[in-house]
């Protein structure tokens, strides 16, 4: 597969000449820079035909909407050239004048002899800035040129972005014509013709004021020159690509094989089969490559999964009715307690005494909570066995976030001095079936009031997942308050270490690393995001068939 870039350059200018009669070519058309005579003629023809109407279905860009417009006092506007894709050499005999914008009439010009550089070869990837509108009747065009520019009836064109510009376009331009999802297209940025002007426009301003063909001439000396310096300097370059590559491949599996186990193999066998098809078709329909824009749907929240629960036990006729608005009233007293020992480990002097009376009355109204939520345990557990069992001592290892209290890389030090603690709600356990435990569930056959736990506590992480993705400015607080909290009680519910494992599959543990993140938009068409590969939570939302098919949550 051959690839090169088309693109235009507005800074090589050229005003009209006062003596056009005087001009004198010596190479017309030889080297770089197109005849003047056959172009000319061809621009007459294309003048001559009744336009061919398109409407643009991109953004606004400056291609297409300076294609008509031209300036009094320029002969020329600009110029437009095709160039290697991966390695930078312009391509003889395409470079082009623009009389007015951009035209498709110019540009299709250069592109029909950048097609001559590459006898023999049937497959070309086309990478261009406004490759989407480009495309589109690219082939009718080229219909009423039969007699003198005919396409190969069996040439193949994949149209492609670059990189840079490619973030300037709609969002499903980025999947439809990225090169980083053309296969054999490797890895280029497709936008190497912008670092080949920024040489080429030193000499703009000599060459603005030049006779036609003196004008012609120094472009092509430039264009020769710079193709000779690309040739010369080609092992420097290939060997800082290949360190590059080697430097980025091993993340990039890493990152790849990562996705890959949480899927099936049946669901990687059918992915590659629709990857492998939108390749087929892409040259016809750029549409099939749609499939990898990213669209990550979001889980159900703890509210919908307590109203699923509780259509459960009302169809259930009474059975467990009022388990899950318990439940839920447990996880939240759950998180007040985080707050509160939050308050109480931040708490400044104060001579005043309000901020101490201010967490007083947050210890009280939560002390009350703890005692009613305890007394309408009796309604769902044996509260005989239950204060045989239960320690009200047993306080655990409990981590209340303070290691990010004031440093986002530090670690929970210190041993847990539960002397210091107890009493104070904050510290309190909770009549939840994850305090007491699997094997006490099981002894009294409770199992179901467990798995209605396991699903708001799931519930819970996915909500909180969703917030830190939403508001990474307190991330710290989000995560250790609800995401952290939960995992550890869901394990708590888990009666072996192979259901454990099972349950927490999806849920990984966070680190710092994992919630620094820009505060720009963080989505896969970013520009800038090629190599970087991101944290779990942000592709965490993958909707379980349950949930998808029936709209509703059934208890296993």
């Amino acid at each position: 597969m051959a690839s090169f870039v088309l693109d235009g350059n507005f800074t090589a200018q050229h005003r009209h000449m006062k003596n056009p009669e005087n001009d004198v070519q010596f190479a017309d058309g030889q080297i770089f820079t197109v005849g003047q005579g056959p172009f000319e003629a061809h621009l007459a023809r294309e003048g001559k035909l009744p336009a061919m109407a398109q409407k643009s279905t991109c953004n606004a860009h400056r291609a297409v909407l300076g294609a008509n417009k031209k300036k009094a006092n320029l002969e020329t506007t600009g110029i437009g050239a095709a160039a290697c894709s991966r390695h930078g050499f312009f391509l003889p005999h395409t470079c082009v004048d623009f009389q007015r914008g951009e035209a498709q009439a110019n540009m299709d010009y250069s592109f029909f002899y950048a097609l001559s550089a590459f006898p023999g070869l049937m497959i070309f990837l086309v990478l261009y800035d406004i490759a989407c509108q480009y495309w589109v009747n690219l082939r009718k065009r080229f219909s009423r040129r039969r007699d003198y520019m005919k396409l190969p009836d069996d040439a193949k064109f994949l149209y492609g972005i670059g990189q840079f510009h490619v973030h300037g376009h709609r969002q499903e331009c980025y999947s439809r014509f990225s090169p980083a999802f053309v296969s054999g297209a490797g890895i280029q940025d497709g936008e190497i013709l912008e670092t080949l002007w920024a040489s080429l426009n030193k000499i703009s301003d000599s060459t603005r004021g030049m006779a036609t063909s003196h004008r012609k001439e120094m472009i092509d000396d430039h264009m020769w020159y710079s193709n000779w310096v690309k040739l010369t300097r080609m092992d420097i370059s290939l060997g800082a690509r290949w360190k590059r590559v080697t430097e980025e491949l091993g993340p990039a599996e890493m990152a790849l094989d990562s996705i890959a186990e949480k899927a099936s193999p049946d669901d990687i066998a059918a992915w590659e089969s629709e990857a492998k098809n939108a390749d087929e078709i892409r040259s016809q329909n750029p549409n099939s490559m749609r499939l990898y824009q990213m669209d990550v749907k979001d889980l159900p929240t703890r509210d919908q999964i307590q109203k699923a629960i509780m259509e459960a036990e009302r169809a259930e006729r009474g059975a467990g009715q009022g388990e899950a608005s318990w439940l839920r009233s447990g996880l939240d007293i759950q998180r007040e307690q985080l707050s509160v020992a939050y308050t109480a480990r931040t708490l400044q002097p104060d001579p005043s005494g309000k901020a101490e009376l201010a967490l007083e009355n947050q210890r009280q109204k939560l002390l009350e909570s703890i005692r009613v939520f305890n007394k309408k345990a009796a309604n769902f557990l044996p509260i005989s066995a239950v204060m045989l069992d239960y320690d009200t001592d047993n306080l655990g290892d409990l981590l209340l976030g303070e290691e990010w209290d004031d440093d986002a890389n530090a670690s929970h030090g210190g041993a847990f001095d539960k002397s210091a603690v107890i009493g104070l709600p904050e510290h309190a356990t909770l009549m939840l079936p994850s305090t007491l435990g699997s094997e006490w569930l099981e002894r009294y056959e409770l199992q179901s009031l467990a798995k209605k736990e396991r699903e708001l506590r799931k519930a819970e992480m996915d909500d909180a997942l969703h917030a830190i993705k939403v508001g990474v400015g307190y991330k710290s607080h989000l995560y250790f308050a609800k995401a952290r909290a939960a995992f550890l009680e869901l394990l708590a519910l888990e009666p072996d270490r192979k259901t454990r494992k099972k349950a927490s599959a999806p849920y990984k543990t966070i680190f710092p690393s994992d919630l620094q993140v820009n505060t720009a938009l963080a989505e896969p068409f970013t520009h800038g995001l090629r190599d970087w590969h991101t944290s779990w939570i942000w592709t965490f939302g993958e909707v379980s068939p349950a949930w998808e098919k029936n709209r509703r949550w059934t208890l296993p």
